[in-house]
């Protein structure tokens, strides 16, 4: 019988439990006992922790008071590409993972060598309506499908309502992947996504330069979004629409009267109307704002409406459609060049062509001055010839090296579209998980759904949270996934989602692409998978340390990581029983690590060229991992 104790300042508890707080990690010792954690013992008052290495000597205590200990983390979402298992969880356990649920790889697929594992591992089977359901093997663990596929391949799903309800019956967890894309624009945004790996190089490419326009369909109100309070049914306020013929103008702003005997013949003396309609509509909008923010009764109300507004702006695709206009150059001519002569002509000439009128009568002939007539017409200028115009080329943008112009053929409607799709197969007691998204506004329905289907949850990726598509450079593709990184707005209703209960937890999906086929400085044929595994938890608390000053409150955001990284995954995939929190009875899993650490990822981590977070600040340095009771991993 082995006999252990963690003695800690910070212990990270999740566990509802009146004795104690757990908003706030806790101090105590924690007693484990073979692989199992026997008992927590919590005191109030850290001057008393000595008194734990007395009392518990017999345990063995370790003293790791300036240390906090939290859950090992339980990732959700991985598969194999370039690298074996053992590869794939010995990197994990750089990261404080102690399971991690993993898929066969889209491109590469590996030996499923079992043997010499580092950490946990849930296997994960893609399925369809063809799978043999009574005869999965007994290791997998989980079920996953794809409404669309996501190379040549994985097969996806066309029957949701059959691979439903026999994943109900055998009582597996079921991951969908719900982005359902339009064919013609995948096909400008990835031309090769159904290409063998081995035959990219010899694809045709030659609709490379088009544009599909990917703009926002129209946004039609779900069932989902029906059932909302009728605040969410007010009509979206737009900035800068002109105000009807009815309204009035503002009394504030005044057109003097002419003065007598005056006469405006000038357009200065005019007012600008369609200025003036702007400003009146602005101050209409900004009226209506403040009428609807009174009528949002909930921090929720409020969400969705951010949410509706970011959907309905397409500034960002207005600028990608302008840009495929830049190669077409800009025309433009040389003015013509005053002369001398021009200054002979006064500018009230009479006809000088002819000494009569229309009405026939004789006009005086004009007063030449000390200048005859004919030498007047004399000194007019020589004829000229027009130079020709001068058209420019600007210089060419490349856009398969332009981001912006690769996220613009990834819609939010690829998202939302399968999730409603999804939840329109559901029945009352289906339990599905939703990963492969990041778009809020597909978020957002599934956390209006929760109401009516209790077992449905999402993950986010710490990619999306801690990037949005300002980051990503020209010709950057280790940024190249499936769901795409978002512009910004979305990033911050991420975080809000995340802040409010609307996402589940937080995971890699982390996808190891070999270089050759990773680093193409072209987003059209670059392979989707992102080498993220081991930065989840320092990256999410790098952002998460930004905004937030209050130390009662950074450690309340410490808590509520291990529920998004360990007790809400534990949950997702039927295992909380005995993973997924610090808890008397459940495995001995924990991360030793020091939030206060920054620390780089350097070349000699074997994900160095290819991970997005090379290069990047990261918070949180993980010491020790306990898997089982035993230490598997020291920094």
């Amino acid at each position: 019988m082995v006999k252990l104790g963690l003695v800690s300042k910070h212990i990270v508890l999740t566990d509802n439990d009146q004795s104690t707080n757990h908003r706030l990690p806790q101090i105590g010792i924690i007693l484990v006992e073979n692989e199992i954690i026997y008992d927590i013992i919590i005191i109030k008052d850290q001057t008393l922790i000595p008194s734990l290495f007395r009392d518990y000597k017999d345990w063995n205590p370790v003293d790791y008071s300036d240390f906090y200990i939290s859950p090992g983390i339980i990732d959700t979402s991985a598969r194999t590409e370039w690298e074996s298992l053992s590869d794939l969880t010995k990197q994990a356990l750089t990261g404080g993972v102690t399971l991690i649920a993993v898929e066969e790889g889209y491109y590469k697929r590996m030996d499923p060598d079992q043997n010499n594992l580092h950490c946990d591992v849930f296997p994960i089977e893609v399925v369809n309506e063809e799978t043999n359901f009574e005869n999965i093997n007994p290791q997998v663990s989980g079920l996953k499908i794809y409404l669309f596929p996501p190379a040549p391949q994985v097969k996806s799903v066309s029957h949701l309502e059959f691979v439903l309800g026999k994943a109900e019956k055998i009582n597996l967890p079921l991951i969908v992947d719900a982005t359902l894309p339009d064919p013609r624009m995948l096909y400008m945004a990835s031309p090769l996504r159904l290409e063998e790996v081995d035959n990219r190089e010899t694809a045709e490419k030659g609709s490379f330069l088009n544009f599909a326009s990917a703009f926002p369909q129209e946004v039609v109100k779900s069932p989902t979004e029906s059932d909302e309070s009728s605040e969410e049914d007010e009509p979206i306020l737009r900035g800068g629409s002109l105000p009807t013929g009815t309204e009035t103008f503002n009394p504030m702003i005044r057109v003097e009267p002419p003065k007598s005997g005056e006469i405006r013949n000038s357009r200065d003396d005019m007012p600008d109307f369609s200025k003036l309609s702007i400003k009146l509509a602005e101050q209409k909008c900004s009226e209506e704002n403040k009428t609807a923010k009174k009528a949002c009764l909930n921090i929720y109300d409020d969400l969705n409406t951010r949410i509706k507004n970011s959907q309905l702006n397409h500034e960002d695709l207005i600028k990608v459609e302008a840009m495929t206009y830049v190669n077409s150059g800009s025309t433009s001519y040389e003015p013509l060049k005053k002369t001398n002569s021009f200054s002979k002509f006064p500018l009230d000439l009479p006809n000088l062509l002819s000494n009569t009128d229309t009405r026939g009568s004789k006009s005086p002939t004009p007063s030449t001055g000390s200048t005859s007539f004919s030498s007047r017409i004399s000194s007019r200028p020589n004829s000229f010839t027009l130079k020709p115009l001068v058209t420019k080329t600007e210089q060419k943008i490349d856009v398969v090296c332009d981001y912006s112009h690769h996220l613009a053929n990834y819609p939010v409607d690829w998202e939302t579209m399968g999730v409603k799709k999804i939840i329109e197969c559901l029945k009352t007691n289906n339990q599905v998980h939703f990963t492969g998204l990041s778009s809020a506004s597909a978020l957002n329905i599934i956390r209006q759904e929760k109401k009516n289907h209790k077992r449905i949850t999402c993950e986010i990726s710490a990619l999306n949270l801690c990037f949005n598509s300002a980051c990503v450079k020209p010709g950057d593709t280790k940024f190249k996934n499936n769901p795409p990184v978002r512009n910004s707005a979305n990033s911050n209703l991420l975080w809000d989602l995340l802040k409010m209960k609307g996402i589940d937890n937080i995971s890699s999906c982390h996808a190891f692409i070999n270089g050759n086929q990773k680093l193409t400085s072209n987003f059209q044929t670059a392979l989707n998978g992102v080498a993220t595994l081991g930065c989840t938890l320092s990256s999410v608390w790098f952002i998460l340390n930004k905004p937030v000053s209050s130390h009662d409150q950074l450690e309340h955001y410490i808590v509520r990581l291990a529920k998004w990284m360990s007790m809400h995954p534990a949950q997702i995939l039927g295992i909380s029983e005995y993973r997924g929190s610090i808890a008397k009875g459940k495995l001995a899993d924990f991360i030793i690590w020091n939030p206060n650490e920054k620390y780089r990822i350097f070349p000699d981590n074997p994900y160095y060229v290819t991970s997005p977070f090379a290069g990047q600040d990261l918070l949180g340095k993980i010491k020790k991992v306990y898997l089982r009771g035993k230490i598997v991993y020291e920094f």
